[in-house]
């Protein structure tokens, strides 16, 4: 996975990898930056603690590698 932050035009029209993608949808970075957006939930995975984050933006759920990734973005942007 190679996180890419770019601006596009807004007719910009994606085309996902069906067998990759199962749904494209946007979310404002004003929505990811709010805190009260973020969840964090701690599981134990092979005896060690690990923190799960979660977004749950209007019916749609973004979690593990993805989340993590946005965390991370947004933790920068914030330096």
């Amino acid at each position: 996975m190679t996180p890419v932050v770019a601006r596009i035009a807004g007719d910009f029209l994606a085309r996902p990898n069906p067998d990759e993608v199962a749904e494209v949808f946007e979310i404002p970075l004003a929505w990811l930056s709010d805190p009260l957006n973020l969840h964090a939930r701690q599981v134990d995975y092979r005896g060690r603690a690990r923190t799960i984050y979660e977004f749950k933006p209007a019916g749609h759920l973004i979690w593990g590698a993805t989340a993590g990734i946005l965390v991370n973005l947004l933790a920068r942007m914030r330096t």
